[in-house]
């Protein structure tokens, strides 16, 4: 018996369902039929080597405008409407190309810019030259980095930095002391202590002795009350939380609308953003406490002198809590912030989403391999022989997402960028430029309704 083509079978069905179901309505269809048969594709007869019934020819022109409509109907909406052009004003295809890279580097490096703009017009009018105090207590590596990376950014924005390095036994109560002389200081009007701290020392401690107006980490009990209430207006917000959402603005991605999905309630990441999210009109929030199970100890930037097999070998798989991919699956915007190297992956992001990568993840660089040898061209690795990933598998998000952080690159200079913006911010507010602390707490927010 002769092979049947799987095409000609499939037009097969199509032609006895259309006989069936198109029987009572035939009159109408056959006055459509000029029209139908002049939209159908040249080559529709070819694929299977003859023509096709006329019933079948007006059943594929019915589908294929039924698919149109659906597609562009403004009653459905898109997975996501934004990333699109800007100043475009057209919505984004609907076929699907690899994710497009928030490159923090780059917006960051605009926003820098527009800050070292504003620190010489307050040197100009107003006499004033900003001032970041960090307080570094340990040798941690990547804190180290840190606030290498701040001190940089200051110089480059023309602000002073001042910095105390504290040995890792050093009591809680000379770190009290050094804030307390660092908010005392008017030349001084950032004050940073560098997380995380020794276990000896308590956080909660430490944040309680800063100055709420010069609280630049935004961590003071009265600068999260005030983000967590409506209607009131922190000094400062967090700046990973800050940066987070200036990327998604200044890349023209409105979130007005989206349903979000926060992997992690961190004090730093997953509660600020979620609060700010909230005021800028998502539809939803919903923040996934604990992504995973029994987490055991992974890879931490304290054993970055081993091996990448010594350093992962206590990394067991997690068990991923019931519902996380479920709820990932159905968010238009993901902000993952875990600690959980390649966590979130391709099955777990939904067609369209953009996806905010948080996590940052230490893995020591072999140059006698050939993974390290490519790490080190990719410009991923530092002075200190480490090199980090994120918590999303960002070659196979890359293939679903619209939109999608990069790690490195992504959300880690929008941080550095934020934290610039919140020490002009401080300084404009001690010095008296700003009447009161509401003024322009947000570059992209709407003017106070006070």
């Amino acid at each position: 018996m002769r092979s049947i083509d799987p095409s000609r079978m499939r037009a097969y069905v199509l032609a006895a369902r259309a006989v069936v179901s198109e029987l009572s309505g035939i009159a109408q269809l056959q006055t459509q039929l000029p029209r139908a048969i002049s939209k159908v594709q040249p080559n529709i007869g070819s694929l299977s080597g003859g023509h096709r019934p006329l019933s079948w020819l007006l059943v594929e022109q019915e589908r294929r405008a039924s698919q149109r409509n659906a597609c562009y109907s403004e009653n459905v909406r898109p997975s996501i409407r934004p990333p699109y052009q800007a100043g475009s004003g057209s919505r984004q295809s609907h076929t699907h190309t690899k994710a497009r890279i928030l490159d923090g580097k780059t917006v960051s490096a605009k926003w820098a810019e527009a800050s070292k703009l504003e620190v010489e017009k307050l040197k100009q009018e107003h006499g004033i030259v900003p001032g970041l105090a960090v307080i570094l207590v340990g040798q941690r590596p990547d804190s180290v980095l840190y606030v290498w990376k701040k001190r940089e950014a200051c110089q480059d924005a023309g602000i002073n930095f001042f910095c105390a390095s504290l040995p890792t036994n050093v009591t809680q109560q000379v770190v009290i002391e050094t804030i307390e002389k660092y908010c005392a200081d008017p030349q001084v009007h950032g004050v940073l202590v560098q997380l995380p701290l020794p276990s000896h020392i308590c956080e909660d401690a430490v944040y309680e002795a800063l100055d709420p107006a010069k609280d630049v980490d935004g961590f003071h009990p009265l600068n999260v009350g005030r983000l967590l209430m409506r209607g009131r207006t922190p000094f400062f917000v967090p700046c990973t939380a800050l940066g987070c959402l200036e990327l998604l603005s200044r890349s023209n991605i409105d979130v007005k609308g989206m349903h979000v999905v926060i992997l992690g309630n961190s004090n730093t990441v997953g509660m600020p953003i979620s609060v700010l999210l909230r005021d800028q009109g998502v539809a939803s929030v919903k923040v996934i406490h604990n992504p995973v199970k029994h987490l055991t100890e992974g890879p931490s930037f304290t054993s970055i002198h081993k091996s990448p097999a010594e350093a992962y070998a206590t990394y067991r798989p997690r068990e991923v809590m019931q519902g996380t991919m479920e709820a990932t699956r159905e968010a238009d915007l993901v902000v993952v912030a875990v600690g959980v190297p390649n966590l979130v992956r391709k099955e777990w992001i939904k067609e369209g989403a953009v996806v905010l990568d948080v996590g940052i993840n230490p893995v020591s660089i072999n140059m006698s391999s050939d993974e390290g040898i490519q790490a080190a061209c990719a410009g991923s690795t530092s002075s200190l022989g480490f090199h980090v990933v994120g918590d999303v598998a960002h070659e196979e998000v890359a293939e679903v997402a619209s939109a999608l952080t990069p790690v490195p690159g992504g959300v880690g200079p929008m941080t550095v960028a934020a934290l610039l913006h919140n020490v002009i911010r401080a300084a404009k507010l001690g010095s008296g430029v700003f009447k009161d602390h509401n003024a322009n707490m947000l570059d992209t927010a709407p003017p106070d309704s006070k």
